[in-house]
């Protein structure tokens, strides 16, 4: 039995600046598409591909940015024209329309592309508003995966400057707020970073063994 009390008070403190641990190898990211931080997403992931932390990229988001493209497709565009990622590495999924559609087409894009099992291990990349509602979206869909979230803020916040905007703050509670809601209607499956952690370090046995 989920125990709830410990989700939200863990997602009350960490929703924001929480990420998870890494394995030393990673099969998939996948980038929740927000068209207002393009730029943000792609240099972050940018930086852990060329880092060898991965080797594929799947772009999520069918909602239209600013120049008409999706948010998946200008994700996907600025990785390879400004961070020098080889197209094939990058998968797109240009029809999702929500977090949790993100998710699920996310699942069937792997499936058509990558073989009918789930990644063994998936590392997700959002805005950091909403962290945990990512990764509570992820741990409902990706149930057989080990999976890892890293926070991506817009360019003009630090973790040590956010909360000194109170757009930024007030942003945060709104998505805080709306995870019982989520959590209710079956939307996503609350779990607690410590749990996460657990099974990204129960992992690495396994995957030096293999």
């Amino acid at each position: 039995m989920i125990d709830l009390k410990r989700c939200y008070q863990d997602a009350a403190e960490n929703h924001i600046f929480g990420e998870t641990e890494l394995l030393p190898d990673i099969e998939l990211a996948l980038v929740f598409g927000n068209k207002r931080i393009i730029d943000e997403l792609a240099e972050s992931v940018a930086r852990d591909y060329h880092r060898g932390q991965f080797a594929r990229i799947m772009t999520l988001g069918g909602i239209e940015t600013a120049c008409g493209r999706t948010e998946a497709d200008a994700i996907a565009d600025t990785l390879i024209q400004n961070y020098k990622i080889p197209p094939h590495a990058v998968l797109r999924e240009t029809e999702s329309r929500n977090t949790l559609e993100n998710a699920v087409k996310a699942l069937e894009k792997m499936k058509q592309h990558l073989g009918d099992e789930p990644a063994y291990s998936i590392v997700g990349y959002g805005h950091a508003y909403a962290g945990m509602r990512f990764l509570w979206t992820m741990n409902k869909v990706f149930t057989s995966s080990v999976l890892m979230f890293k926070q991506v803020f817009p360019s003009s916040y630090t973790t040590e400057n956010a909360f000194l905007s109170k757009v930024f703050r007030d942003s945060c509670q709104q998505q805080f707020e709306r995870l019982p809601f989520y959590a209710s209607s079956n939307y996503v499956s609350p779990v607690t970073l410590a749990d996460i952690n657990g099974r990204v370090q129960s992992a690495f046995p396994a995957r030096q063994a293999a």
